[in-house]
């Protein structure tokens, strides 16, 4: 080729490659001129570079990069219009479906909305949050850490932006912020504003020891509402009991305890007997209101058991003695180890006996001679014949203290019934169980249904449950409940058999006992069922005891009760009986571990289901140690509250409760006299105050021993 052709080709070759070059060079020039309007100061210029950005940062990785850099160093206002920019760029792309947002946007989110003020962090959220393929869940949880209201008047503005978004909680809210919100709210002069305040305050476990947290429960105890000192009461009653410095919660209590509501005051005191055992303290009783006294004299005795001093002294006042002998009770030696103390309670039954009736009934109830068993102070009302129909509460207070041989049961003699009944209850609350009991109990089998079935329910041998069946009114839930505990003592044997038969009730109350027990019964079944009845010697004990292989010969097999009963129940007409078995059984199934945890809000939720029995669905949290069954006995988890008399004392289901908690700090007269019976059951109400947030932390009182 010549050479001027050669130089022709060369020449053209380096200018396609210069055209080439400088269209990339080009480009890359212009990106730079582009991308350094986004620093620069003016905001004209700024605002084309952040054109640029909305056009080529969804489909440029290089564009996109330098963006987010320079959103790290410009001004936050403008770093968040540029953001907002970038992630509508990337939004915005037709090349492919759901385009997806580049993590560095998302990373670099939090560290923006640090630097900006807090109107303008929601301002850019509402931008977020509209661009498709935003992480909305992270984009909110950037937001509220970064909030740091400068004062109350933009911490309110704030926290109203954020209600209107959904997003204030106190699931979302940052611990920091929501503290610092009620405290401004607790200084409200709205009722309705101070409740709900000093309900959320006392909500917060993790802040116990925020002195924020105290002091805005220290000026709700002030309020000038009742209903708000009472539930600033309860909320500082938890937190006494779990703060490490509980000096403020307990000053706003002793605060509270001279409340001029007297119901507020009692409470208060009775929430300082619960909350400091063997503290000991001195209280001048003497210049309160009696309605207050005697919770204050109960406390002092309460924190300091040791010492009845207070209690001995009420009991030589006059107008205080049934106070005195309230707080008596809550001494722990016999009253012989106290100068006097029982020739006063003596005098004080012998005089008031038919003149002030309550005195003599409640000193007769704290003599404690069960202890050592003499009864001298109360030889009066043991078992001798009753003089007088008015005098019949004070024979049955005495037929519970006293320990020894039971009284002789005569069914045609007046109350010979009750009689027997508060000789075993009190047995059974004192502790007792043993040999005696026994025989005592089978050796007349004509004895009340209740006092077998409550033998039966602390695991006394030798009583027929097969006739207490027949006996017992199926009406009665609280009573099933007492029989079910019946069972879990019984031998497996009687477990099957009960599971085995055709009464529903018995079926149902047998499988909760069994997975109570820990038992997995099971059925004898098959296409040779018929050969279970006509062989009715067969034994449940021998064909429990039979090999599969031996089942499988005769045309049976052995199968798991529960599903089995459960699947049948599902699968019957649909009945209100047939859905009252199938949940029970559920209840059982996750007692016995087959449900797991994910079923724990269907069993609470069952307490408010009118197909299944609140006491048996209570028995069964009690027993798998939900927080949920303390909280609707003694808490606001029911509105109204559940009747505590009517259920504790008049359906006996102390019984069933004392089975599953410790009632060592807790007492209950059930043949007490009725107002000494209100205040039991409230304090038990302010030992619920004190531990709610402790057992929903998971501990539970646990029993000591089990009858």
């Amino acid at each position: 080729m010549p050479i001027l052709a050669r130089h022709a080709v060369s020449l053209s070759i380096a200018f396609a490659l210069a055209l080439v070059l400088s269209y990339f060079v080009g480009r890359y020039i212009h990106q730079q001129i582009q991308l350094g309007r986004l620093t620069n100061t003016d905001q004209a210029a700024f605002e084309r570079g952040v054109g640029y950005v909305v056009k080529k940062a969804g489909t440029s990785e290089a564009v996109t990069t330098e963006a987010l850099e320079a959103v790290q160093t410009i001004d936050a206002q403008r770093a968040a219009d540029l953001l907002l920019a970038i992630a509508q760029s990337h939004a915005s792309r037709t090349d492919i479906e759901d385009p997806p947002i580049p993590a560095g946007i998302n990373d670099a989110v939090a560290p923006l909305m640090n630097r900006l003020e807090p109107m303008r962090a929601i301002g850019l959220y509402d931008g977020l949050i509209q661009v498709k393929g935003t992480d909305a869940i992270r984009v909110s949880e950037d937001l509220l850490r970064s909030l740091q209201p400068k004062d109350e008047a933009e911490l309110l503005q704030v926290v109203d932006l954020l209600d209107t978004r959904l997003l204030w909680s106190k699931r979302w809210a940052p611990l920091d912020l929501w503290v610092r919100w009620l405290g401004v709210l607790a200084e409200s002069e709205s009722e309705l504003t101070q409740f709900n305040t000093a309900k959320r305050l006392g909500e917060l476990p993790e802040a116990a020891d925020d002195r924020r947290v105290a002091s805005a429960l220290g000026k709700l105890a002030k309020s000038k509402f009742d209903t708000i000192r009472n539930t600033a009461l309860n909320a500082v009653a938890g937190y006494a009991a779990i703060a490490k410095d509980p000096t403020d919660y307990e000053q706003a209590i002793f605060t509270l305890g001279q409340d001029e509501n007297k119901t507020i005051a009692r409470r208060a005191w009775m929430v300082v007997g619960h909350l400091n055992p063997l503290s000991g303290f001195a209280v001048n009783w003497r210049d309160a209101d009696l309605f207050v006294a005697e919770a204050m004299l109960w406390s002092a005795v309460k924190t300091d058991p040791g010492n009845p001093k207070p209690a001995v002294a009420a009991l030589k006042t006059e107008g205080y003695e049934a106070a005195g002998a309230l707080a008596l009770n809550e001494w722990r030696r016999p009253l012989a180890a106290v100068s006097d103390s029982d020739l006063v309670i003596q005098k004080l039954i012998q005089a008031h006996a038919d003149r002030e009736m309550v005195i003599a009934w409640r000193s007769i109830l704290a003599s404690k001679d069960y202890m050592n068993a003499e009864a001298t102070v109360i030889e009066d009302y043991g078992y001798k014949p009753i003089q007088k129909e008015k005098l019949v509460p004070l024979y049955l207070a005495g037929s519970w203290v006293r320990a020894g041989l039971a009284p002789e049961y005569d069914s045609n003699q007046p109350h010979s019934d009750a009689l027997l009944t508060a000789f075993l209850e009190g047995i059974f609350d004192h502790g007792g169980n043993g040999p005696g009991v026994r025989n005592m109990l089978v050796s007349d089998e004509d004895w009340p249904v209740f006092v077998r079935l409550l033998a039966a329910s602390h695991g006394i041998e030798d009583i027929d449950l097969d006739r207490l069946v027949g006996e017992l009114p199926l009406s009665e839930s609280a009573l099933l409940d007492l029989f079910t505990l019946s069972l879990t003592y019984a031998d497996n044997d009687v477990l099957d058999r009960f599971i085995r038969t055709s009464h529903q009730q018995m079926v149902t109350m047998a499988a909760v006992a069994s997975a109570m027990k820990g038992y997995q019964s099971m059925l004898i079944t098959g296409a040779n069922a018929d050969f279970l009845r006509k062989n009715p010697s067969l034994t449940n004990e021998q064909l429990r005891a039979m090999t599969d292989a031996e089942l499988s010969g005769l045309g049976l097999s052995r199968i798991d009760a529960l599903p089995a009963l459960l699947e049948a129940a599902e699968a019957a007409p649909p009945s209100a009986n047939r859905s009252t078995e199938a949940k029970l059984l559920r209840l059982a199934l996750w007692m016995r571990g087959d449900l797991g945890e994910d079923f724990t809000p269907t069993a609470e939720a069952m307490l408010f289901d009118d197909e299944v029995p609140t006491s048996t669905v209570l028995m069964c949290l009690l027993h798998m140690k939900r927080p949920a069954a303390l909280d609707y006995l003694f808490g606001g988890l029911a509105t109204p509250r559940p009747d505590l008399n009517q259920l504790l004392i008049q359906q006996r289901y102390w019984h069933v409760f004392r089975r599953f908690v410790d009632t060592s700090d807790l007492t209950l007269w059930l043949w007490g006299d009725p107002e000494a019976q209100a205040f039991q059951l409230e304090s038990m109400r302010q030992w619920y105050a004190v531990n709610r947030l402790k057992i929903r932390q998971g501990w539970w009182p646990e029993p000591k021993t089990v009858d």
